[in-house]
């Protein structure tokens, strides 16, 4: 075997090409065993296939031509975890006065939410009677409009907190932390953190992944 990968490159749309070309210049002056495989996005068979056949996939961001192509990597390839790595090094521009030590890996849900695509006019919504507590009138009065859904699954969730705890098993528990949103109802479940607390991991491990990891980002007291 050659040892080279075959890596498949998708602009996609807008200011992505701005970011993608000079990404893929720098990969190149590394000198690594890569070969770039750049299908044409219209040909959504090509596509499927090129993705299909590469070892990984560069993928800008979509405003319209390249979309199927991003509902290939994302539903069609069944990409339920978002893994982004946030790591500091001498030498980088960063917003905080301090950067120093950040090193974490932030794993995200990428498939639920409003990733359902499940959108239409208020109107829709009138054989729900869906009334909203805060302006205390039926959804469908509050005036010609559109509706987009945000769907939370306890399955969905339980999926993407496994998959976090083998990016622990990988990373080291310095770089995991945990968010939620509750009591927002389309946050997360009220029992997550509860479930977090019940792994069976060190409970140093559970408090910096509920507390010192972030408070280190953010410069907070431990």
């Amino acid at each position: 075997m050659s040892g080279r990968k075959r890596l498949a490159v998708i602009e996609g749309e807008d200011a992505a090409p701005e970011a993608m070309r000079p990404t893929v210049a720098l990969v190149d002056r590394l000198g690594l065993p890569i070969d770039w495989v750049r299908p044409a996005v219209e040909d959504h068979d090509a596509t499927r296939h090129a993705i299909d056949a590469s070892d990984a996939t560069l993928f800008g961001a979509t405003s319209g031509r390249s979309a199927a192509a991003l509902f290939h990597l994302r539903w069609g390839k069944a990409t339920y975890a978002n893994v982004r790595p946030a790591r500091w090094l001498p030498g980088y521009r960063s917003p905080l006065a301090r950067p120093e030590g950040i090193d974490l890996v932030i794993v995200r849900e990428n498939l639920e939410d409003l990733y359902v695509g499940v959108e239409g006019d208020l109107a829709a919504l009138r054989p729900l009677a869906l009334s909203s507590p805060m302006a205390r009138r039926p959804v469908a009065d509050l005036g010609p409009g559109r509706f987009a859904l945000k769907v939370i699954t306890e399955e969905g969730s339980a999926r993407v907190v496994r998959f976090a705890f083998d990016v622990l098993a990988l990373a080291g528990d310095d770089n995991l932390v945990f968010n939620t949103d509750y009591p927002h109802p389309d946050g997360t479940f009220p029992w997550g953190i509860e479930r977090l607390a019940a792994q069976p991991i060190p409970e140093s491990s559970k408090r910096k992944i509920l507390w010192d990891n972030a408070a280190r980002a953010f410069r907070l007291a431990a």
